[in-house]
């Protein structure tokens, strides 16, 4: 965490709710010092929130999901791949058309410049309904009622490769 200096705190109300309001006068230092505390949980964190729970900020665009974890190691002490190719291909996971979450939103732009054009819908990484691309998938993962009903309200037009051999 950061540490600021403000030269004065009070607690107001904004919609029912307390925050802290932070005065500082022309001039005064912010912060005495701006050098962040690496600290490995805050990925998880951010991880959990964004990727996981599918809760991207409004402001990201395709691309910034994808470099998302690049300063991972810098700020949070934590090498989560060798290169950025693993996490790129998370981001596009849950990248989706806003017209149709079962179509990856890759399919949907011709050009990296697209992605400011037309805006991706994100889901969960632990999606069942949407995550999952076969039937099997579906049924063998942690949530089966939510998989159950994904299976047959999107059956899979023909099976995959793992399909074809669990079925062996």
């Amino acid at each position: 965490m950061m540490q600021i200096t403000p030269t004065s705190t009070s607690i107001i109300e904004i919609e029912g709710e307390d925050h802290f309001e932070f005065t500082f006068e022309k001039g005064s230092q912010i912060s005495p010092n701006v050098n962040l505390v690496v600290n490995d949980t805050l990925v998880y964190h951010i991880y959990d929130e964004i990727v996981a729970k599918g809760h991207v900020p409004f402001f990201f665009s395709y691309e910034d999901l994808g470099k998302l974890f690049v300063t991972a190691e810098t700020h949070g002490g934590i090498k989560l791949a060798s290169n950025n190719v693993p996490l790129e291909m998370i981001a596009t996971a849950i990248s989706r058309s806003t017209k149709d979450p079962m179509i990856y939103y890759r399919h949907v732009i011709n050009d990296i410049r697209d992605q400011y054009k037309v805006k991706p819908e994100f889901i969960a990484f632990r999606n069942v309904s949407y995550g999952a691309t076969n039937t099997t998938a579906k049924l063998m993962g942690a949530y089966f009622e939510e998989g159950l009903l994904s299976a047959f309200a999107n059956p899979s037009k023909h099976p995959e490769p793992v399909e074809t051999i669990l079925r062996m």
